[in-house]
């Protein structure tokens, strides 16, 4: 195995301690087992940091798949990916998933994380939160128990919680379409990147991509709120209205028609004056052999059409043949497409 930049006890415990466990398990020598059994009884403090990784990484196992661990999950990997070093690596990952639940404890992050309940939501189970995810290309619909139907696109997860007094939902990643059924009583809310959608029986979009979220609203009414307390600023959609956030960034823009936002439910993605780099980064989505742009001219050619998802030689024919690019394979066998003017 290849040694890092730095030796681990060079480190902090609490850090060498997770560069450790990253390191024995990624397939360690018996050269790597010694030099950890000697650096583990150099001192207390170094067997400790590692049991604590060891129990914290339990920990992330067998909480997973609930929402709100994912939710400090996904935030977490976010600002370690932002702030590694380029010495860093996989067990700067490691580090900072352990930190989390080692600081303050793992009690003061569940009741942060609203995982045992709070006084601005109901407390539910893990056994009562279902979770439904699609894998790359697939999409899936599903009814739920009050009739509502979630759909879902390529590469997403919903959480879903109902209790007697509310219906809760959170969107991990990707996207959903909600076709919520009308129980006014009965609140339907969805969390996405620490925001909430609440509906009264409506339709509508969201979309989370990395730091990037988008709600659109396709009929009916929804409140978007910047947090999950009821007494966070709010914002009353209308139909056709498209709210994003990126990073600090806010926007509220109305269109004439969300019907190029929507067709993914049916298998389509619909252009319309779309450049091809915004065109392709969609196209993506759907498939495991990604399309590149190979210069800033092709890049900057406007595209109109209707595709299926996943279908990339539709839209690689079309293209060759309507505009001055051409599709040709790089070095690493990847589709790049060129301005041929």
């Amino acid at each position: 195995m290849t040694e890092p930049a730095s030796h681990p006890r060079e480190q902090g415990a609490d850090v060498a301690a997770a560069r450790w466990y990253d390191r024995l398990h990624a397939h360690p020598t018996s050269a790597d087992i010694a030099a950890f059994e000697a650096w583990r009884a150099t001192k207390p403090d170094n067997a400790k940091a590692y049991a604590e990784i060891e129990q914290s990484a339990t920990l992330v196992r067998d909480l997973k798949d609930m929402p709100a661990l994912l939710v400090l999950r996904n935030e977490t990997l976010n600002r370690v990916a932002a702030n590694r070093s380029v010495r860093g690596g996989r067990w700067a990952i490691a580090a900072g998933i352990a930190a989390t639940l080692a600081i303050g404890g793992f009690w003061g992050l569940a009741q942060t994380a609203g995982l045992f309940g709070g006084s601005s939501a109901p407390q539910i189970a893990a056994a009562d939160i279902q979770t439904y995810r699609t894998r790359l290309g697939e999409r899936m619909s599903v009814t739920l128990a009050d009739g509502s139907v979630v759909h879902l696109n390529t590469q997403s997860i919903v959480q879903v919680g109902y209790t007697k007094a509310e219906r809760r939902l959170t969107l991990v990643g990707g996207q959903a379409l909600f076709e919520v059924a009308k129980a006014p009583q009965r609140p339907f809310i969805v969390t996405a990147q620490n925001r909430t959608v609440t509906a009264l029986g409506t339709q509508f979009d969201v979309r989370l991509d990395q730091s990037r979220l988008q709600i659109a609203l396709v009929e009916g009414a929804v409140i978007v709120r910047n947090s999950p307390s009821p007494n966070a600023a709010a914002t009353k959609l209308k139909p056709n209205d498209v709210m994003r956030f990126a990073g600090n960034q806010v926007s509220l823009t109305h269109f004439s028609s969300l019907r190029s936002l929507i067709s993914w439910k049916d298998g389509l993605i619909l252009f319309e004056s779309t450049p091809l780099t915004e065109a392709v980064e969609e196209l993506n989505r759907y498939t495991p052999h990604p399309i590149l742009i190979g210069d800033a001219k092709a890049g900057a050619i406007k595209v109109s059409g209707s595709f299926p998802t996943g279908k990339t030689a539709n839209f690689l024919e079309a293209v060759q043949l309507l505009f001055p690019v051409k599709a040709m394979k790089d070095k690493d066998d990847n589709i790049v497409l060129r301005y041929a003017g």
